[in-house]
């Protein structure tokens, strides 16, 4: 098993341009553009494990993964760790 699969790019390419769009495009604030991303890869992989039928949210095999971690825990961090940094915890 690879350590990122195909779902995993296909729900995070997206999430990035959304950002990358939102802070250029529209000259949104970091924090909402990484938060906005993070918020589109969780809502892009739940959509994938839903469509697989299993209801599986931990399972690889059902929607993306990167180093065996699903993308939607990865989304929740991003958003996380964006909010963090704005609020200066670290």
């Amino acid at each position: 098993m690879l350590l990122i699969n195909d779902k995993a790019i296909i729900v995070c390419m997206p999430a990035i341009i959304v950002g990358v769009m939102l802070e250029h495009s529209l000259h949104a604030s970091d924090v909402v553009a990484n938060c906005a991303a993070g918020l589109f890869a969780t809502m892009l992989d739940m959509l994938f494990r839903r469509k697989a039928g299993d209801n599986q949210l931990l399972d690889p095999r059902e929607g993306g993964h990167i180093v065996f971690v699903p993308v939607w825990i990865w989304g929740l961090v991003w958003i996380v760790f964006s909010e963090g940094h704005h609020l200066r915890f670290w």
